[in-house]
């Protein structure tokens, strides 16, 4: 949770990728060794977010800036209402 909070993610994001879940493998702190799984149809949506991200060339960084972060969450949400 921290590295998504870490580029930005805000709890309405993760909550809302929760719901959708899109969230693979990401420990819930309210929950103590709760994780959320994947459906078929998540991982397409996360597989298409990542090869977008791929093909923009953009690397996370710890020095990211806020226009990256707005693409990725873009990205993200687009893909995110096409699977909804």
């Amino acid at each position: 949770m921290e590295t998504l909070h870490s580029i930005g993610v805000s709890e309405n994001d993760i909550d809302r990728l929760k719901a959708a879940g899109l969230l693979l493998f990401v420990q819930d702190n309210e929950i103590p060794q709760s994780y959320v799984t994947l459906s078929r149809k998540a991982l397409v949506g996360l597989q298409e977010i990542a090869a977008a991200y791929a093909q923009e060339s953009t690397q996370l960084t710890i020095n990211i800036d806020s226009k990256e972060i707005q693409s990725l969450k873009a990205s993200s949400d687009k893909v995110f209402r096409k699977y909804q």
